[in-house]
Parts: structure tokens; C-alpha cells; sequence
């Protein structure tokens, strides 16, 4: 696992320990001046210096997005001990999650603003360049499948912030029908800054409506002069922020052939979306996450087996209903003691990353037998029966097998089945 993540002290983070210390502490590396947003503090210029193996004659044509996406994929390598120019990477997949549409939009619009009449040549050439890598939602795999010089599959998907979730699915499927025994899955998105407060600036300007949101219209708002609160009773709003994150899939075999270090299984992956006739719908009742739930577990691993779930609550308080509705009809009174905690607080939700970021932060605690608190929370909301680990300290509590959820804008629910490695054989 690699990542490319708002960190600390304006650094970012990258790696699985740095990434830990956020997480297992509720640390919120999502301000500066003011704003509360998970930007990026490092420069384009700082990004780069960290990517050494590409010339820089290339590099000068890259947006952000391709920066972060290329940093956590190396780190992910360097953690998997997969040297990139040893032919490791030949058959295998490479996939990539992503919602925003910034460095599509900025380079597409340089392109047909630029005056034929008074480009260089030079300037034109670079234009193209750039327009070729950065004109499609495909822009960030292009790039990550030449640096591993893959022949693999390669492919990107965007589903709002289920993405990445719904990538690690059809990897699993991938590796179970032996098409590859390796995926490289990357989650990443960037939006400016003043992309963002001319977002905040519109939603001032269309409350002023007074129409108050529906059941089939999300009910979210985004905060920039505070902090967010997922399953707290002052739960109001969320946080966004950008990043990128990086897992490898492999088969068991792979694996064990070369000695890797195993964090856990990806057991399951199911995505379900309510029936809602509006595209905007939200299912408040959970009914959606429950079918998503039930289709992911398998013959091996029931609904009494779930030790943890890695929440999608983003601070707005219908993440909370949704969650808890589902808990309280899967779990019954058991779910009162149930661990469910989120950590976009840390990191800001940042969209395709999410479901690589749950991943890794649900193995992670598996394997230190601990639970991460949910960051921003300080006093539970009273819908939730759950136990949302408010606070700053991680919980004792060792599982075996956890889910992790992630949502789209729609009524989509992705459900991942996550297990210790070996867990049924003990």
C-alpha cells in the first residue's frame, strides 16, 4: 500500500507508518488558514522531485494528479518490495478510480483557447502533449501503466466516490478467473483551490432559495470554516479533500511465490443501487447497503462473523441514518457493541481514493488488533447504536473478517468483505 495524502506539518503523506500515525490517533491534517479542505501543501515542483525514476523532459508536461497518482504508486511498490524496472509488473493489471474532472477541463480548455496565429511551435507541441494526457478520465492509468511497463490489462472507471471500492471488486474477479495474478489499483483526484471556494460561493448563493432538500436529494453541505463530525450528534457537513492511494492485488499464489508480506483477503465485493427514480436519490433507510452487504458475504463468512466495518459517513448527518438503519436490521443488539469508524476526517473526503484508503486502513487495524477511532467525532449520535470510537484513542479489539463501505451521489452502495489471511483455517 502507498498513499499520497495531506499529511502532517504541511508533508505529505506516504507511507504505511506516516499513514498509521494519522489514523490510529484521529489526527485531521485538513486546515490551513483558515480553511478546512485536504489540499495538497507540497508544489508541483516539490511532487516531482520525489518521482526520480522518470526524465524530467516528460515530467514538465504532468498535472498533480498524475504526480500524486505516480507518488503512492511507488510507494506501494517500494512497500511490496516490487522493484519497477525488473520486468515485474509485465502481465499485470493496472487500474485506476476518478471523479474529478480539473486537470481534464483546464488542459482541454488551454487547447481550444490557444491562438493558432500566435503559438510557437514548441508551445503547440506541449499542448498536444499535454492535451493527450490529461484530456480523459484515463489520464492517470496511461501514465501509471507506462511507468510499470505493463502489458496487462488497463482500464479506469468513475463512479463518484465508490470508485476504487468497486475497482478492488472487479480485481478479485480478475485474479479468481486467472485472467492476472496482480493488480496495481489506484484512487486519485485533485480540484484547485479556488475551484473550491467558487463551489462554496454558489451553494451560499442557491440556499438562498430556502427549498429544503428531499428525500431523493442528498442532504450534504461542504464546510470550509469547520471541522467534520461523522456520527456525532453535530454532525452538519463535510469536508472534502484530495489525494491519491494505491494498493496491489495479487492471487494467493503470487504472493507466496515471492515472499510478500500478506496484509489480509479482499473476500467479496458486491455494489447495489436503491430503485429510486431520481438520479440524485439517497436511500435513508439503508435498505440499498443491505442488499450490497448480504451479496457480498459468502458460504464461508456470515453477518455473525463481522468484528469491524470501515463506514463511508462523511460528516452529513443522512450517513448517519443510512448506517445506522443498516446496522440495527443486520446486527440486531449485537450491533450495539459493533465497531464502526471512519477516518475521512483525517485526509478529507477525497472521492476516488476512498475505497483503497478503507482498505488499507481496515488491514491495518487488523493486523495491530486495533480499531481507529472515527476522526472528529466527540460525542456519539444518538441514532447510532453502533460504538463510532469517538475521541483520539484506538480501541483494543482484535477481528477477523470486516466490511467497508463506500457510496456515490445516486443511491449507490459498494460493500467490500474484508478477512484476516488465513482467518477460516484457524
Amino acid at each position: 500500500m502507498g498513499f499520497a495524502l495531506p499529511g502532517e506539518n504541511d508533508k505529505l503523506c506516504t507511507t504505511k507508518d506516516e499513514f498509521w500515525n494519522i489514523i490510529s490517533t484521529g489526527k485531521r491534517c485538513i486546515e490551513k488558514d483558515g480553511i478546512v479542505y485536504g489540499f495538497i501543501r507540497e508544489t508541483d515542483e516539490q511532487l516531482k522531485q520525489r518521482i526520480d525514476i522518470i526524465p524530467k523532459k516528460y515530467m514538465k508536461n504532468y498535472a498533480q494528479i498524475h504526480l500524486i497518482g505516480l507518488i503512492s504508486l511507488m510507494e506501494a511498490c517500494k512497500d511490496a518490495g516490487l522493484e519497477l524496472n525488473e520486468g515485474k509488473f509485465k502481465n499485470a493489471a493496472v487500474l485506476t478510480a476518478r471523479q474529478s474532472i480539473d486537470p481534464c477541463s483546464k488542459n482541454y480548455n488551454e487547447f481550444i483557447s490557444a491562438d493558432p496565429e500566435t503559438i510557437t511551435p514548441t508551445e503547440s507541441r506541449g499542448l498536444f502533449t499535454r492535451m493527450m494526457l490529461s484530456s480523459l478520465m484515463t489520464d492517470v492509468v496511461t501514465v501509471q501503466a507506462a511507468l510499470l511497463q505493463s502489458g496487462g490489462p488497463m482500464f479506469s472507471i468513475s463512479c463518484g466516490c465508490a470508485s476504487s471500492g468497486v475497482l478492488i471488486g472487479l480485481a478479485r474477479k480478475m485474479i479468481e478467473d486467472n485472467e492476472v495474478d496482480m493488480v496495481v489499483i489506484t484512487g486519485a483526484d485533485t480540484v484547485e483551490e479556488e475551484v473550491v471556494t467558487h463551489y462554496e460561493k454558489l451553494c451560499n448563493i442557491a440556499e438562498q432559495t430556502g427549498h429544503k432538500a428531499s428525500f431523493s436529494a442528498p442532504p450534504t453541505k461542504l464546510l470550509l470554516d469547520q471541522f467534520m463530525k461523522p456520527y456525532d450528534k453535530n454532525s452538519c457537513g463535510f469536508n472534502a479533500g484530495i489525494g491519491s492511494a494505491t494498493i496491489i492485488l495479487e492471487s494467493e499464489a503470487h504472493a507466496k511465490q515471492r515472499g510478500a508480506h500478506i496484509y489480509g483477503e479482499v473476500l467479496g465485493q458486491a455494489t447495489v443501487r436503491s430503485t429510486g427514480d431520481s438520479a440524485l436519490t439517497i436511500d435513508e433507510s439503508g435498505g440499498s447497503l443491505i442488499e450490497a452487504v448480504k451479496k457480498c458475504l459468502n458460504h464461508d463468512v456470515s453477518i455473525e462473523d463481522i468484528g469491524y466495518i470501515n463506514g463511508g459517513a462523511q460528516g452529513d448527518k443522512v450517513f448517519n441514518i443510512i448506517e445506522a438503519n443498516a446496522v440495527d436490521k443486520l446486527f440486531g443488539l449485537r450491533g450495539e457493541n459493533l465497531p464502526v469508524t471512519s477516518q475521512e476526517g483525517c485526509f478529507g473526503h477525497n472521492a476516488s481514493a476512498l475505497g483503497v484508503i478503507g482498505v488499507a486502513a481496515t488491514l491495518l487495524m487488523m493486523e495491530h488488533n486495533l480499531v481507529c477511532p472515527t476522526a472528529g467525532c466527540q460525542e456519539k449520535d444518538d441514532i447510532c447504536s453502533f460504538n463510532p470510537v469517538p475521541g483520539i484513542h484506538p480501541l483494543p479489539h482484535r477481528f477477523d473478517y470486516a466490511l467497508s463501505f463506500n457510496y456515490q451521489a445516486g443511491g449507490v452502495c459498494s460493500s467490500l468483505l474484508l478477512g484476516r489471511y488465513d482467518a477460516h483455517e484457524c
